[in-house]
Order: structure tokens, then sequence, then C-alpha cells
């Protein structure tokens, strides 16, 4: 709800206003009401005044640490040096010019290739011939005073508009 729009008149924001009050109000003395009624709520038949505990048995002595006569030990065993490897002299690698005419051999295909042509496109006529947008009326009907803040009517204010400073 916009009561502070400026182009309402000071009467309607003050209606507006005193609306919003009004509503708050009654919310607020619906939920004071409700919390503070107890017609509904009936009260206990019994109020209990004492409790009966029942004793939590007492722990079992805990007992000692007997270990089995013989266990399963894993042998430690030292970490093993690294495989020493061969060290050969690097590959020399001889550099060969290749002979175009006689390293080549072209083998004919085993089928004739087709190479694809342009690809056609039907020819579509259109069913209706396509117009531009004509607006139903003249531009005196495009801006009214409706469209202006009410202010801005009030204290008269006028102007064109146009493009740049």
């Amino acid at each position: 709800m916009s009561y502070t729009n400026a182009t309402v008149s000071p009467a309607a924001r003050l209606r507006a206003a005193s609306g919003v009050i009004a509503i708050h109000a009654l919310l607020g003395a619906g939920v004071v009401l409700c919390l503070a009624f107890t017609g509904m709520i009936k009260p206990p038949q019994q109020i209990i005044e004492t409790w009966d505990i029942k004793e939590v048995p007492p722990r079992p002595p805990p007992q000692p640490n007997v270990e089995p006569a013989e266990q399963a030990i894993a042998p430690v065993t030292a970490q093993q040096p690294p495989i020493p490897l061969e060290r050969t002299a690097p590959i020399e690698v001889e550099q060969v010019q290749p002979n175009l005419s006689t390293d080549v051999v072209l083998l004919p295909p085993s089928r004739p290739i087709e190479i694809p042509g342009p690809a056609v496109t039907p020819s579509v006529t259109p069913s209706i011939t396509p117009a531009s947008a004509v607006p139903r009326n003249g531009p005196t009907g495009w801006i009214t005073t409706n469209d202006y803040a009410r202010s801005d009517l009030i204290r008269e204010r006028e102007g064109t508009a146009g493009s740049g400073w």
C-alpha cells in the first residue's frame, strides 16, 4: 500500500494510513486476547508432587587386562634400497630426408568419391504479404496529462524532451 505517493491527495493518504494503523491494532489485540484467554484450557485433575526414581545399578568393576599367551606380531623389516637400473648410452637417431618421388605410393580408391554440390533450397512463396506496424491512433493520443506526476501538473511545469544536455 503506497500511502506516501505524492500524486494522491493528502486526505486519501490520511485515510490509507489510518486504515493500516487500525488493521495493525486489531491484529495486536487479537494476539493479546488469544494469549490471555484460558477458558478452553482445563487445569490438571491430579497434581504430581512426588517422583518415583529408580536407583541406577552400580557399574561392574573393570576386569584386569589379560594379554593372551601367544600374540601374532609382524616382524619389522627395514626399508629395501632402490633397485639399481642399468644406464645405457643414449640412442642416436639418424635424420632421413624423404624422397617424395619414390617413398609415396598412391593407391586408387576402392570406389569413386562423390563430391557434394551446392545445397538446393526449395522456393517457398509466402501465403500473406508482411505489413509494417501501424499505430491505431495518431500521435496526439500517445501522451496525455495522466502520464505526468500530479505535483508537476499543479506547479504547471512544462517542457520539451530532447537528446543530450
